[in-house]
């Protein structure tokens, strides 16, 4: 496990060096600025000034920069901690339980009703595995800078919809235990994209979801086209100054040791990327009975054509290297 560097230490020196700097800035104009109108010759002065003051301001947006630079450093040491400890977690849980498993079925007779016990939870910790390695590939391949998608027209509902049983299934969840309002909308897009996008998004909604577990899927189309799709559950609400920052690569709130929900922190960061290439948002909001967390993706109307189908899209991924995505 990596150590968690505390902000504390640079951020205190860092705000300690910025004031003392300061005060010597201020210091030096006013001493300046005396000493000239107390002397005669005052020329030397007027030279002194903003010679010593241009000094001081670049050695004061120095330590500046530093002190950003220094909580940067921190800020990814502790996502690559938290990411460590996640991988470490999610390889270890299921390859013990499958190990356990096989030892047990190799050392016993085991009648066949305890064989399918054994055999079905050792699929799910399979599954849990290729879940995982998909999530890790899915995330190294938006690295890549001439990656080209298909766009095609296709029915989103559908795609909500078999979305929400491929989860389900997977989580073993009571599909009624969703309200799903969709209805006919065509669309022209990536549909692959948009497939990873919400099983993602399902999949965190089933994951937090409260007891008894209540889900609800939107879709609404506006008259221009543009499609709105809210994802609500009834869990813990993401807090308002985390909301933006679950968004980036290996990101989850709290410690990494503390958390009781499977993940690595790559689920919203995929959506948010295959989102924005696809010229669409997404943002978390607090539902208005006040518990939960909603998820509000958001596309713009597509004009369709004949020419347009089946057209290979070159979508060009420099915002992912150069760090410049929004959450």
């Amino acid at each position: 496990m990596l150590p968690r560097r505390s902000l504390a230490v640079p951020l205190s020196l860092g705000i300690t060096m910025i004031c003392l700097l300061i005060m010597v800035l201020i210091g030096w104009i006013l001493v300046t600025v005396f000493a000239a109108l107390k002397e005669t010759d005052t020329s030397i002065y007027w030279v002194l000034l903003p010679l010593g003051t241009f000094i001081l301001c670049c050695v004061l947006a120095g330590v500046a920069f530093y002190l950003a630079f220094s909580v940067k450093s921190v800020q990814v040491n502790r996502r690559q901690a938290n990411f460590i400890d996640a991988v470490t977690h999610e390889l270890k849980s299921p390859i013990a339980s499958i190990k356990l498993g096989l030892e047990t079925m190799a050392r016993r007779q085991l009648s066949e009703k305890d064989m399918g016990m054994f055999t079905s939870a050792m699929k799910k910790d399979v599954r849990r595995l290729d879940r995982l390695i998909s999530h890790l590939l899915q995330a190294a391949s938006l690295n890549v800078e001439n990656d080209e998608i298909v766009a095609e027209e296709f029915e989103f509902s559908k795609v909500l919809d078999e979305c929400i049983t491929d989860v389900c299934t997977y989580h073993a969840f009571d599909k009624t235990n969703i309200e799903v309002r969709t209805g006919p909308t065509r669309y022209f897009a990536a549909v692959m994209d948009f497939e990873i996008i919400f099983r993602n998004l399902l999949d965190n909604a089933i994951k937090y979801s409260g007891t008894p577990p209540k889900i609800s899927v939107n879709l609404d189309e506006a008259n221009d086209g543009s499609i709105t799709v809210a994802i609500e559950n009834n869990g813990t609400s993401v807090p308002e100054a985390e909301r933006d920052r679950v968004f980036n690569r290996f990101e989850r709130t709290g410690i990494e040791l503390e958390r009781t929900k499977p993940g690595v922190g790559l689920g919203l960061f995929i959506v948010r990327f295959l989102l924005k290439r696809n010229r669409g948002s997404v943002r978390l909001e607090t539902p208005e009975h006040g518990g939960g967390t909603r998820v509000i993706v958001e596309l713009p109307g597509m004009k369709k054509s004949v020419k347009q189908k089946q057209r290979k899209v070159k979508v060009v991924a420099k915002e992912l290297n150069n760090g410049q995505l929004v959450g």
